[in-house]
């Protein structure tokens, strides 16, 4: 009975706002079970819910108008991350923020005249973020490889890989297993300097 009891627990209240999240969008529950060596984890809230199967994590936003997948390449070391969203402006998640945006490891892209565009972020306030390699002229370079890019009948998809074991201040533990919080955004062009249309929060166990 004990262990039935921990399966059906929901209490994730700790998730932090981001992108001027409202307070509602913290509520979140939970369901983590595990089958023979298949380990299944679903969360959900008022932005939308994120499924792990078959060792792969999967985010759609409530809207339908975003997705994001992340799985691994163990032999490689690598995170290999999908972002889709219906825009033809730019696309981007973050990983790790602890108020809005604050302390978040951001990934921007774009696809623009069939050529991707990506760029490595770290928030440093609550609505600010900034690229890594101005923050720390020491960071490691070329830590993001586009896979696959492409702007197509009004969406933006880039599939992308970044190695697990990043060193640095401003580079987030995205170790397999780990939970943290994940947030999305979409902008209508691709002028990053304009706001998001389009946010959400949740957090998620990494698969």
């Amino acid at each position: 009975m004990r262990a039935l009891f921990l399966i059906f627990t929901f209490c994730l209240g700790i998730l932090s706002p981001g992108f001027a999240g409202q307070e509602k969008d913290r509520e979140v529950s939970v369901l983590s079970e595990s089958v023979g060596t298949v380990v299944t984890f679903k969360a959900k809230n008022k932005t939308g819910q994120y499924i792990i199967e078959n060792k792969k994590g999967v985010y759609k936003n409530k809207s339908g108008d975003f997705q994001m997948s992340i799985q691994y390449d163990e032999k490689k070391d690598l995170c290999i991350i999908e972002v889709k969203g219906k825009t033809e402006g730019w696309v981007a998640v973050g990983f790790g923020q602890t108020k809005m945006m604050k302390d978040a490891e951001i990934i921007i892209g774009y696809v623009k005249e069939g050529k991707p565009a990506l760029f490595h972020h770290y928030a440093t306030g609550w609505v600010k973020h900034e690229p890594i390699e101005k923050l720390d002229k020491n960071a490691q370079k070329d830590t993001l490889k586009v896979i696959k890019a492409e702007e197509k009948d009004g969406w933006t998809t880039i599939t992308f890989s970044r190695p697990v074991g990043l060193k640095g201040d401003y580079f987030k533990d995205l170790r397999s297993g780990k939970m943290i919080n994940f947030m999305y955004s979409l902008g209508k062009d691709d002028s990053l300097m304009k706001k998001h249309f389009r946010r959400g929060e949740i957090k998620i166990k990494l698969p």
